[in-house]
């Protein structure tokens, strides 16, 4: 398994063991940030059709609410794990942000952060939590995915 971390300079890195390996920035994970704040933690990556697939979850604040909106980010399979694709936009799912809040969660947060990622074959089942309060299963088709993701230059 593998993990990708920004640092604060926005540049990405894969961490795998000991090793880290810088992955270039470019200009579609500036748009992402630049819309939907700075990309940040998320799923291990796990291989799908000789990519490495990992969801993360930036956030912005707008009128006193900060919303979290996720995507999907893939690098190539083999060394030193390119960076090839990003989802075009924040990804949705129907019930999105609808959980039930907790005692301890915020009504001044719309919140939604993938944490774990499944291979079902053909679909991922990712774990999302939600609001502060629950967690959502998600299941994805690997082409549907795939084909939402934008390829990079």
């Amino acid at each position: 398994m593998y993990k990708f971390d920004l640092d604060l300079n926005g540049s990405l890195y894969m961490l795998k063991g000991e090793e880290t390996v810088e992955a270039t920035p470019n200009k579609m994970l500036s748009r992402w940030e630049k819309i939907y704040g700075q990309l940040r933690g998320g799923t291990p990556a796990i291989g799908i059709d000789g990519k490495l697939i990992s969801f993360f979850h930036p956030s912005i604040r707008h009128l006193g609410i900060a919303k979290y909106f996720f995507g999907a980010i893939a690098f190539d399979d083999t060394p030193p794990h390119r960076l090839i694709a990003v989802s075009a936009d924040p990804i949705e799912y129907d019930g999105i942000y609808t959980s039930k809040r907790s005692f301890f969660s915020s009504s001044s947060k719309l919140v939604v952060f993938p944490s774990g990622i499944v291979d079902l074959g053909d679909s991922v089942l990712v774990s999302c939590g939600e609001n502060d309060s629950c967690t959502k299963l998600v299941k994805f088709s690997k082409d549907e995915l795939l084909d939402s993701m934008l390829m990079l230059e």
